[in-house]
């Protein structure tokens, strides 16, 4: 129960490049990573809602081919998310105030308090803000011309548990995610046909979508 709700969790989160997308050798290591993590996290204080799509690969070591599932999520400020799974199975993810529901196709409901789990709240946590100045996770941070990778990784424990994610510099939305899950298995999120609206803000201006 523990690995299906980490996957599905990670479909929240504002990676590693999605084949076709830019190489490693585009990369480059961001000289002020503090400054990067700054503005990620000022612009995404300013949103009021995210709705998009999603496509999952999930990456398991005994399969020959990544499972594929499709989806649609959507975010409303302060803490409202809900994510529908449309392919190849109909369920439902649903976060409110610290609590997840998992609503199966049949209607049947599951709710998880999401404080249970370390792991799991410290994701919440990071799910507009990336960490700063915390003990218990680093961040590093690569760019090129028109995007940051951020890679966040728990201090007191091995690469297996990070997440990295691929932000558009434009407007500091998901491009991708990556979760790893155990040595070699991991969680890739595509995010696409987004429409966003923010705040009146310093950081953005105006309310707009994107």
């Amino acid at each position: 129960m523990v690995d299906f709700l980490l996957a599905a969790f990670a479909a929240v989160f504002s990676l590693l490049i999605a084949p076709g997308n830019d190489g490693d050798s585009d990369w480059i290591p961001v000289q002020d990573c503090c400054a990067a993590v700054e503005k990620f996290n000022a612009v995404n204080a300013s949103v009021r809602s995210i709705h998009c799509k999603f496509r999952e690969e999930k990456h398991i070591e005994v399969l020959d081919t990544p499972a594929v599932a499709e989806g649609t999520y959507s975010f409303e400020a302060p803490d409202a998310i809900d994510i529908d799974y449309l392919k190849p199975e109909k369920y439902s993810i649903c976060i409110r105030s610290g609590e997840m529901t998992l609503v199966s196709a049949d209607g049947k409901a599951k709710t998880v308090d999401l404080a249970s789990n370390r792991q799991f709240a410290a994701m919440t946590g990071m799910l507009m803000k990336l960490p700063q100045g915390q003990k218990n996770f680093r961040v590093e941070a690569w760019e090129t011309a028109d995007r940051y990778r951020f890679t966040v990784i728990p201090a007191k424990s091995s690469r297996a548990g990070e997440i990295t994610l691929t932000v558009d510099k434009r407007d500091m939305s998901l491009i991708t995610l990556k979760m790893s899950q155990g040595v070699s298995d991991y969680s890739i999120f595509t995010f696409y046909d987004k429409a966003i609206i923010y705040m009146t803000s310093p950081a953005m201006g105006d309310e707009r979508g994107l």
